[in-house]
C-alpha cells in the first residue's frame, strides 16, 4: 500500500502566455512518459478511498484540471485517451461558453468549454468538479454569495450530470478557514 499519492495540476494546454499554460507537446512528453513508465489514472473515488486508508494508489496519478479551458476538450481530451487516461477537470459553471476573464497577466481570455462538451465528456468517462460559480476568491466574499459559489457549483454539475460531485478546488487556492469548513460541508475532498 503506498504512503502518498501522486496528483497532476494542469489548466490549459495550449501555447498561450503565462504560467498556467504548457504547450501540447510538454503535454503530449508527459502523458506518454507516465504511460511508459506504467502508471495508470486514478479516478476520483479511488483517490478518496486512498485518502481515507481503503485503498492504494501505487502506480497511479490523478490527473486535474482547473478552469475549463476549451483546449482540455480540443487538446488534452484525445492525448489522455491515447494513453487509456481520465482526467477530473474543476469547473467554474457559470463561465461555461465565455472566455476567461478572471485576472490573468499577461491577459489570455482563452476560451472556456461549453455544457454540451462536459456532457459529452463525461460520458466518455472524463470526471468533473466543482470550482466556484464564477471563479472568484472564495476568502472575498461571504455568507449567502460564498454558499452559492461553492454549493451552487456542485448543484450545477449535479443537474447536468446527474450527480453531485465529491470533489471541488478553490479558484486561486484561496482559503481561509471559513472557506475550507464550508466545502468540507459539501464535498469529499
Amino acid at each position: 500500500m503506498s504512503d502518498h499519492a501522486l496528483v497532476l495540476t494542469y489548466h490549459s494546454i495550449s501555447d498561450a502566455p503565462g504560467p498556467t499554460s504548457i504547450s501540447p507537446d510538454s503535454f503530449a512528453m508527459q502523458m506518454e512518459t507516465l504511460a511508459r513508465c506504467g502508471y495508470a489514472s486514478a479516478r476520483t473515488q479511488e483517490f478518496l478511498d486512498w485518502h481515507q486508508g481503503k485503498g492504494d494508489m501505487a502506480r497511479k496519478v490523478l490527473i486535474t484540471f482547473d478552469d475549463a479551458f476549451a483546449d482540455f476538450a480540443e487538446v488534452a481530451v484525445p492525448i489522455l485517451e491515447r494513453h487509456g487516461f481520465t482526467a477530473l477537470m474543476f469547473v467554474p459553471t457559470r463561465k461555461l461558453g465565455g472566455a476567461e476573464d478572471w485576472y490573468t497577466f499577461p491577459p489570455t481570455n482563452r476560451p472556456l468549454m461549453r455544457r454540451d462538451q462536459i456532457l459529452a465528456l463525461h460520458k466518455q468517462g472524463m470526471e468533473f468538479g466543482a470550482h466556484g460559480r464564477t471563479h472568484c476568491p472564495l476568502p472575498s466574499v461571504s455568507g449567502d454569495a460564498r454558499a452559492d459559489e461553492i454549493a451552487g457549483s456542485g448543484a450545477d454539475l449535479a443537474e447536468w450530470l446527474g450527480a453531485f460531485p465529491p470533489a471541488f478546488a478553490a479558484p486561486y487556492g484561496a482559503v481561509d478557514n471559513n472557506v475550507v469548513c464550508e466545502i468540507a460541508d459539501h464535498y469529499a475532498i
